[in-house]
């Protein structure tokens, strides 16, 4: 792989704890490949579905660690199923029918009830540059 493609999916910008993650990665993919193409796409910056009061409150009950009811249940649900629309199958099919089929994932989701934030986010981190320094091993020849 000599190029990669770049998908920002928080809005936070430099607050995002996925983000840094990424550039962490992008950092070590660059470091390795001076002559590599890094596309950027912001999904905050491409048309997204509205994401209103309800879904909002859901989102903090959800980070919160509480149970979600009635309407909150319905509005995350309603977003849930976007997203995975989105992201897994149909971005994972996407990637795949233009010609993509070296794709990687690192993850990181804290919760207010998270035990160890600090460790998930380091591990995070070097799993990413794992993820670069491996993809340089096998692609060099």
């Amino acid at each position: 792989m000599s190029d990669l493609l770049y998908v920002v999916g928080s809005p936070r910008k430099e607050k995002s704890e996925s983000s840094a993650i990424a550039d962490a990665y992008v950092a070590e993919f660059r470091d390795a490949r001076l002559n590599a193409v890094v596309d950027v796409l912001d999904l905050w910056s491409e048309g997204l579905p509205a994401f209103d009061g309800d879904r909002a409150a859901a989102k903090m009950t959800v980070f919160s660690g509480q149970q979600l009811e009635g309407a909150e249940a319905s509005a995350w649900e309603a977003v849930t199923a976007r997203v995975r629309e989105i992201l897994s199958s149909y971005f994972t099919d996407w990637l795949e029918f233009i010609g993509v089929t070296d794709i990687e994932e690192t993850r990181f989701q804290p919760r207010v009830l998270t035990a160890a934030p600090d460790e998930a986010r380091q591990a995070a981190h070097q799993r990413a540059r794992d993820l670069a320094n491996s993809t340089l091993v096998s692609r060099v020849t």
